[in-house]
């Protein structure tokens, strides 16, 4: 790189005394000058990583061993993702998720037992003879999860606490488990993907330059300043001048506000076109199957068919339409030019997730609201659920190994069109002079300029969707969290393979927690207090015509409340729902905000501080009395008297013991 050329950059042009250290990688990116951006991996011993921390069940020669599979499981090293190591290799963002999937897990587990035995219990409680509380064992297990999900949300939140302390290096970020405002080091760092598009956009329309020095001059208060003259006519503030400050600086890159709400429009509407085909979709699919049922008539083994061919249709079209709809937000967001990188990971989740959202829950409303149908409800979580943990995993399994092949059939052809090697593109001048050097790192510049990027926002929302599906329907299929906690035992694992072995090595965050994922989270709790108040309110259990295995004929046709508050009209049922809804919300509102600061991080911090004044305080001493500086003080002290800058005495109080009297004379 020629030391002298003119690059734009954060803070102004390359000095040469300076050399390159300090350089954004992503600066360089943004604006061509480099194709792509390694960060070379430390000294971390993958293959014993596998083996210790992957893949503990098999021997060092990599065969299964049924002893290794028990011993780890008994270890806990099986559930484990040694975060530590993480932390140290790949940077607190990555080591937060994966502390999270262990935390999450260890939370599921009450939840997957409980659930198991619900099923079988709810199952119970479907026949004639059964005791009445084992009707409402459903019931009474999707408001635990309710509460369950808050107080793991609330225990995350302690938990990020101690790690922001534990990890805390000075450069620390905390999400928005602790901290909901943008902190004045995300205003200060401009994206430089941001100031690239700007300055792109210039150069390519007038009317847009004109209009955003116009923009530039409004938020400086300049007010109306003739030919860009600050009015004394030294043109100090003339469109020369701000382009060369455009130029030099990212951080007077700036949007117009008319543009900017006009593209976000663009990016709301593109969304709402796919929400649309996501209704048209689940529409065909619920119409196909109401059309099998009717043709199946009384037949309970064509019902069934009909339930599952719609779950199946549905759980592929889901993962499918959120692909597609993946690569258009991440277009659209692009062409929003949001200036920070939280604001455009915020704004990036937030239409990732309400698409999900949305794709996820709209076919099992339309069953648990409109057809009301708690069996069919049942069928269609199943094989959401099921479907979604099969499908994430085996996508995660496969993507690494297809980017393997596409990129060694195109490096093969690379080769064949007489462009030598590819890699070579990639090693630095310095690197070709060195020869040694570039011997020693091509292979490792070779393997981590194919694979793809470690993305952290699939994983997160993935984990979102599936924690919405336990809160939110778990009294309609209470087996869920057994699966759930079955797909993240297998999911830590893959997530930690691609990490180390598979994909890119990602560039290092000083973010600790979930950031805007936690908020998802937290909305998942309230959304499942009003869903689960709704099926217990609206979705009935099936009519006992044979094509059921309900035999109880008291809870035949009618709905949970019908059941538990017989006696009851329906305003009165929906009075009492209300109630009980609001004081479930009361309960998880104060259950997320208990979660403050822990009580040993507090005495941990009032510890570190006592320590750190008493060792000030006996290296002062120690130095006063190599020095014999405390004689010479006392002397001065008992000789002087202090005065202040306007000459007047200070006058010391020395501590005095007086006898007070009984009638209060001394």
């Amino acid at each position: 790189m020629d030391p002298v050329s003119e690059i734009r950059l954060p803070n102004g042009m390359i000095d040469p005394s300076k050399g390159g250290a300090d350089i954004d990688p992503r600066e360089l990116k943004a604006e061509g000058i480099l194709d792509a951006f390694e960060a070379l991996p430390l000294s971390l011993d993958v293959e014993s990583f596998i083996n210790r921390v992957i893949q503990p069940y098999k021997s060092p020669g990599g065969y299964f061993e049924f002893s290794r599979l028990w011993q780890s499981i008994w270890n806990g090293m099986l559930f484990s993702a040694d975060v530590e190591t993480i932390n140290l290799h790949y940077g607190p963002e990555i080591a937060s998720y994966f502390e999270f999937l262990e935390f999450y897990m260890i939370q599921l587990r009450i939840p997957a037992i409980v659930g198991a035995v619900m099923h079988f219990v709810g199952t119970i409680g479907d026949t004639a003879e059964a005791h009445p509380i084992l009707m409402h064992a459903h019931t009474i297990y999707g408001f635990f999860m309710v509460i369950w999900g808050a107080a793991t949300c609330m225990l995350w939140r302690r938990k990020v606490a101690k790690l922001a302390y534990k990890w805390d290096n000075g450069v620390i970020e905390v999400g928005a488990e602790l901290s909901r405002d943008v902190s004045h080091r995300d205003l200060l760092h401009v994206r430089p993907e941001f100031s690239m598009r700007v300055r792109k956009e210039m150069e390519n329309d007038e009317r847009v330059k004109r209009r955003m020095l116009t923009t530039i001059r409004s938020k400086l208060n300049l007010g109306n300043v003739e030919n860009g003259s600050n009015g004394d006519g030294d043109g100090r503030f003339s469109d020369r001048m701000l382009e060369n400050d455009l130029e030099a600086y990212n951080d007077t890159c700036v949007v117009p506000d008319g543009v900017r709400i006009w593209r976000r429009i663009q990016a709301a509407l593109a969304s709402a076109a796919f929400v649309a085909l996501a209704v048209l979709i689940t529409t065909l699919s619920l119409s196909f199957q109401q059309a099998i049922e009717q043709q199946g008539g009384e037949n309970s083994n064509g019902i069934l068919l009909s339930h599952v061919i719609s779950g199946l249709s549905q759980g592929f079209a889901v993962p499918v339409l959120n692909s597609l709809h993946r690569i258009v937000a991440l277009n659209m967001t692009e062409r929003q030019l949001l200036r920070t990188d939280r604001e455009f990971q915020a704004s990036l989740f937030f239409k990732l997730f309400a698409f999900a959202f949305f794709n996820y829950f709209n076919s099992v409303a339309y069953i648990a609201f409109w057809r009301r149908d708690r069996e069919y409800l049942r069928t269609q979580v199943f094989l959401l659920i099921l479907f979604q943990c099969t499908y994430g995993n085996v996508k995660e399994s496969i993507d690494p190994w297809l980017q393997r092949m596409v990129s060694r059939v195109s490096s093969s052809f690379h080769n064949l069109n007489g462009h030598g090697q590819g890699d070579e593109t990639f090693l630095d001048v310095d690197l070709k002079r060195g020869g040694s050097a570039a011997l020693a790192c091509k292979a490792t510049v070779a393997s981590q300029s194919k694979p793809d990027d470690y993305q952290l926002l699939d994983e997160v929302m993935e984990i979102a969707l599936q924690f919405g599906m336990l809160t939110m329907f778990a009294t309609a299929c209470p087996i869920g969290a057994m699966i759930v906690l079955a797909s993240c035992v297998i999911e830590i694992k893959i997530d930690l393979h691609k990490l180390v072995k598979e994909l890119r090595m990602p560039i290092p965050r000083m973010s600790v927690g979930l950031d805007v994922s936690f908020s998802a989270l937290s909305f998942m709790v309230f959304i499942g207090i009003f869903t689960n108040c709704a099926i217990m309110l609206l979705t009935k259990h099936p009519v006992v015509d044979g094509r059921t295995t309900y035999t109880n004929p008291d809870i035949a046709g009618r709905t949970e409340a019908e059941v538990m508050m017989r006696k009851s009209t329906v305003a009165e049922r929906t009075v009492y729902m209300t109630i009980f809804e609001h004081v479930l919300v009361a309960v998880v509102i104060l259950l997320l905000s208990a979660g403050g600061l822990p009580h040993d991080v507090f005495e941990e911090q009032y510890r570190q501080r006592y320590w750190h004044n008493r060792e000030e305080v006996e290296y002062a001493r120690d130095e006063e009395k190599a020095n014999g500086l405390a004689g010479r003080k006392l002397a001065t002290a008992s000789s002087m008297t202090p005065r202040r800058l306007d000459g007047r005495s200070i006058v010391r109080r020395t501590t005095t013991h007086k006898v007070v009297s009984s009638n209060g004379g001394d």
